[in-house]
């Protein structure tokens, strides 16, 4: 009699869908979970200056940047149509990007990249120069010490 593999299959396919199911839930129960402090993003511009300057830092442009130039990482927690109820697939004017370029003293230049959804600072990014190291770290612990658990990313270029 030739053993009958079928139901060894059946289960284990059962399992390995269970399986991705439970991460599956576990992936979303996480998202909706994760709560990133937001800051109302005209007052973050009003007092990003101030916090720059602060630090020992200077503005030297301000611009719009494209949305594309800083991209939300999925593990940040942004505002979905469920939370509120309402579905919107327009990209409005509390939807933008800011790029800020300031120099430490008489050292090279960083960029500051800010993104604004829906009115709210959700993510920080600064962009730089690996020699600027130290120029990042002060500026870094700045931000971190004026607007802790903000979302905020390096990039070394």
């Amino acid at each position: 009699m030739a053993p009958n593999y079928q139901h060894v299959i059946r289960k284990k396919v059962v399992w390995g869908i269970l399986g991705v199911l439970v991460l599956l839930l576990a992936f979303v129960w996480g998202r909706l979970l994760v709560r990133h402090e937001t800051v109302d993003g005209g007052e973050f511009l009003k007092q990003l200056g101030g916090c720059l300057h602060a630090a020992g830092f200077t503005v030297i442009e301000e611009r719009s940047a494209a949305l594309s130039e800083i991209r939300i990482p999925w593990r940040v927690s942004v505002p979905t149509p469920f939370r509120h109820g309402s579905i919107s697939l327009s990209v409005d004017e509390e939807d933008f990007a800011e790029q800020f370029l300031v120099r430490a003293g008489e050292n090279g230049e960083l960029r500051l990249l800010v993104r604004i959804i829906k009115g709210r600072v959700r993510y920080l990014k600064i962009v730089a120069h690996p020699s600027e190291r130290e120029a990042v770290n002060r500026l870094r612990s700045a931000l971190a010490q004026k607007y802790p658990g903000l979302p905020l990313a390096v990039q070394m270029d």
